[in-house]
């Protein structure tokens, strides 16, 4: 314990040399210090205790130099002395036009955060997960996702439940699918002549038909979203807010450990009544509040703050303690699709540069209101990721082309590893640009969306939370060839002062990963 003693004071000194506690009343501190420590290193040695781990509640102050005081969850008590280089409390510098704090996290990020949809239409007959080793490939290289499917129990051969592309037997297959690309399955549960015609012990069918024993043909699948859109005419036969409390029992009876959304209401902007009517008929059951948007044709990429707006509007209205006791704070809104328009009207924002902007601007909005977000879909003509070769709804390119929407949501997913996926947590980011968003991640990932169709920017990020000079790569997709994988413009540039200096391209989504 002698050496252990001698290194203590030999840091100690080192702290007070290169600190404002080199002062009468620093070095008074230190004393008392290295008294308790002489006096705690004789009661182990009488006690033959473990070798303890250096532990001193400290008052609050403020070092300079290389010194920091701070938490160590590996000290025995609440606190400690930690000796080193304090460089990530830095908070971002005045006067920028962009500004990112890593010190500040936002809502907490995972898994089921950002996703798409296996609509299982097949376009000309390869465009389909199952039916198609390319399209399987081009939908991992975007990355882990979480991906939505429609799906029916059909008598316990399951298949899916989407209309003119029903199925039977071919459930397991999709589910394999979708994890073998890294993703995580979530089942929308569907019925045999409509999205919401199904019983209570279909659903409960399909919940255990992938969980039981831990996990079964491709399971287990841990999200569910129970029906779609009820409220559109006729999609409703059995009295969607009648069952719903019947369905979610069965099926977290099947599995308590499954979440349930529900209602997946039609439009952000009419969910109030569908969203109001299950909280009241199944708050006990349900862990997401969930609708639909596709307000790209009517609203434009001005409107896209709005996917905040009501996801913060749904949670604090019904996210609350009165309805859901204890869980609140774990109940979250879900935007379960979206895309510029729900189908094709001769929308040319669908394969240019718009829908690059919109999808990376719908999704950040989404997630700052701690919403989740998924795209619909992978495969259905100009509302897919890609070419369905069907030669239909004016589709650029040919089968397996990759349209503008495919790049928006590459650009939150990191590409496979080509540039950072988003992190564990959003952190605080701000801009006051008009027309040019910033979000960004706890991993250094920052996504800067410049929506004007004119006009490129040059602007200063400042960042706080991070050492005053490191290094940066930036990607960026391309407004003139919107069909073109991001690039690299940038890589491993240095940067000091807390700031970095770029260019923001008009009809652009900018990928910054700082180092």
């Amino acid at each position: 314990m002698t050496k252990d003693r001698e290194q203590l004071r030999h840091n100690l000194r080192t702290l007070v040399a290169n600190s404002k506690l080199g002062t009468r009343r620093g070095w008074s501190i230190v004393l008392a210090i290295l008294t308790i420590a002489t006096i705690g290193t004789a009661l182990l040695h009488g006690s033959h205790a473990a070798t303890p781990t250096a532990a001193f509640e400290t008052e609050d102050g403020t070092l300079s130099g290389s010194a920091s005081l701070a938490d160590d969850t590996g000290a025995s008590g609440s606190k400690a002395v930690k000796f080193g280089s304090s460089t990530n409390t830095l908070p971002p510098p005045n006067g920028t036009a962009l500004t990112v704090d890593f010190r500040t996290k936002g809502y907490a990020l995972d898994a089921y955060s950002v996703g798409g949809t296996i609509s299982t239409y097949s376009g000309g007959g390869q465009a389909n997960i199952n039916k198609s080793a390319t399209w399987k490939s081009n939908l991992q290289a975007l990355g882990p996702l979480a991906w939505r499917i429609p799906l029916r129990y059909n008598n316990g051969n399951p298949g899916s439940s989407a209309g003119g592309a029903q199925s039977s037997g071919d459930a397991q297959t999709y589910v394999q699918n979708i994890k073998a690309i890294g993703g995580e399955a979530v089942v929308v549960v569907g019925g045999n002549t409509s999205d919401n015609d199904f019983t209570a012990s279909d659903a409960a069918g399909l919940v255990h038909y992938f969980n039981d024993n831990g996990g079964q043909h491709g399971g287990p699948v841990k999200q569910w979203v129970i029906g779609n859109e009820y409220t559109n005419g006729g999609n409703d036969p059995v009295g969607y807010q009648s069952k719903l409390n019947g369905w979610a029992a069965a099926m977290k009876g099947a599995d308590p450990t499954i979440k349930l959304s529900a209602p997946a209401a039609p439009d952000m902007k009419y969910a109030d009544g569908p969203i109001g009517l299950s909280v009241a008929n199944a708050s006990q059951y349900l862990d997401y509040l969930s609708y639909h948007a596709y307000q790209g044709q009517s609203a434009g990429l001005g409107a896209t703050g709005d996917y905040k707006t009501y996801a913060d509007q749904y949670r604090n209205k019904y996210a609350t303690s009165a309805n859901f006791g204890t869980r609140a704070g774990q109940i979250k809104t879900s935007l379960e699709e979206f895309n510029w328009a729900p189908y094709y009207s001769g929308n040319a924002e669908f394969y240019n540069w718009q829908n690059t902007v919109f999808t990376a601007s719908v999704i950040g909005n989404s997630l700052s209101g701690d919403a989740r977000a998924f795209h619909y879909s992978d495969s259905n003509g100009p509302i897919g990721l890609m070419n369905d070769g069907s030669g239909q709804n004016g589709q650029v390119g040919s089968l397996y082309t990759k349209f503008p929407a495919y790049y928006g949501l590459g650009m939150w997913t990191g590409m496979n590893g080509q540039f950072k996926r988003y992190g564990s947590s959003l952190v605080t980011a701000n801009s006051t640009v008009a027309n040019v968003e910033v979000f960004a991640t706890d991993n250094g990932k920052i996504l800067a969306i410049n929506k004007d169709a004119t006009t490129d920017r040059t602007v200063t990020l400042g960042l706080g939370g991070q050492p005053a000079s490191g290094s940066y790569t930036v990607w960026q997709t391309s407004k003139a060839n919107p069909l073109n994988a991001p690039t690299k413009v940038t890589n491993a540039a240095s940067y000091s002062s807390q700031t970095i200096t770029l260019t923001l391209p008009a009809g652009t989504v900018s990928n910054i990963d700082v180092n």
